[in-house]
């Protein structure tokens, strides 16, 4: 009864990925736009938040030189050009952990708790979006829900036994029951007959 239950969790859970999926393969430019309009909003709130700035400038030498190019690969023109692209694969992704999760691999639980924080941080932040900061706080309260889910599903893992341990089990529970089970007469005779022959 548990495993069936485990399983219509698992499997009601990834419709919400697997339908967003399949609308990022098919029609990507929606939410590519989406994408780029959001990810946007939150390049400028870490441009200007004092914090990131000078954290920027107590990074060791080594990252300093590669800063440049970061900036390069992290500017919403880049992912933007680049947008329906990145969609398309998100939407792939979201349907092979789907299908993983439904055979219930904890790793994909996992990725797909990554991707949704992931997307309460660059997509549905509020604190980066304040003039839609209510409706943007509920995105992230539901999208932190559902990381929640995910979480839990990638900590599902059960020691999982295999054919051969499986049967080497049931004979030893057999020969245990068979050992303490009463013996017919005709059983004890020879029992006693080949005692006394190892006497002798």
């Amino acid at each position: 009864m548990g495993i069936a239950l485990r399983f219509l969790g698992r499997l009601f859970f990834v419709i919400l990925f697997v339908g967003a999926g399949i609308q990022k393969i098919q029609t990507p430019e929606k939410p590519a736009l989406y994408f780029g309009t959001q990810y946007k909003i939150f390049h400028q709130w870490v441009q200007t938040t004092q914090v990131f700035k000078q954290a920027s400038e107590v990074v060791s030498p080594h990252i300093q030189q590669h800063i440049p190019l970061i900036k390069q690969y992290t500017s919403p023109e880049f992912l933007l050009d680049h947008s329906n692209l990145i969609i398309t694969y998100i939407g792939y992704t979201q349907l092979f952990t789907s299908a993983l999760i439904i055979l219930g691999v904890p790793l994909a639980g996992f990725i797909l708790y990554l991707f949704t924080i992931s997307t309460i941080v660059f997509i549905h932040n509020p604190f980066a979006n304040p003039t839609n900061f209510h409706q943007e706080f509920m995105n992230c309260v539901i999208n932190l829900a559902i990381a929640g889910i995910a979480l839990f599903i990638a900590s599902d893992i059960r020691p999982k036994v295999n054919i051969t341990e499986q049967a080497e089990v049931k004979k030893a529970q057999k020969e245990k029951v068979e050992a303490s089970a009463p013996k017919k007469p005709s059983q004890a005779a020879s029992v006693s007959k080949s005692a006394e022959k190892k006497r002798k």
